[in-house]
């Protein structure tokens, strides 16, 4: 027959371990309470008190910087359209529907503008234009070509490279160019 030992080591150590299971489960159930003193809870009272002002205070420079860099912009806006118009003269240019030249239509005529066959075509007319505007308004305007597509929307032309001939011309003669739609009813 077996006889159980007077003094044995589990006989202590399994109620112990349950206890420690328990004081272990009450641990972890600790930040749950409800349960504060006065000083921790004033304490804390404070502390969110103060990420209350500083969120706050936070929020209202944000606004502030906003309202301010909205108030740049809506004065550089102003500025730059002021500053333009009276300082841009612009000049329509027309793409022909059939052959896709460069035309400009003055009183005297249509005149066909080509960069590539005589070079310094595009030159001679911007400076021509420079000295037109600088003597009839007495201040120095800048000319501003506006080069209309085709009325004709099944017109082939221009094709991307005419387009960017077009522009790197003006380009090149130190004016400012750009292809817009067509206006209808509107004499280049």
């Amino acid at each position: 027959m077996i006889v159980l030992p007077r003094r044995s080591v589990t006989r202590f150590f399994i109620p112990m371990i349950d206890v420690l299971i328990l004081l272990f489960c009450a641990f972890l159930l600790m930040p749950f309470s409800n349960r504060t003193d006065a000083g921790t809870a004033s304490a804390g009272d404070g502390r969110r008190k103060r990420l209350a002002e500083a969120t706050e205070r936070r929020q209202v420079e944000d606004r502030q910087r906003l309202e301010e860099s909205i108030r740049q912009l809506r004065d550089a806006r102003q500025a730059t359209a002021s500053g333009l118009s009276g300082r841009i003269a612009p000049i329509l240019l027309a793409i022909d529907s059939k052959t896709g030249h460069l035309e400009r239509r003055e009183q005297a005529g249509t005149k066909i503008i080509d960069g590539d066959a005589r070079p310094g075509q595009v030159r001679t007319m911007v400076d021509a234009d420079r000295a037109r505007l600088r003597d009839s308004t007495g201040r120095a305007l800048e000319p501003y070509y506006t080069i209309q597509l085709p009325q004709d929307p099944l017109s082939p032309w221009p094709t991307r490279e005419m387009r960017q001939k077009y522009l790197g011309w003006f380009q090149d003669a130190g004016a400012a160019a750009d292809i817009g739609p067509p206006v209808e009813g509107a004499r280049p």
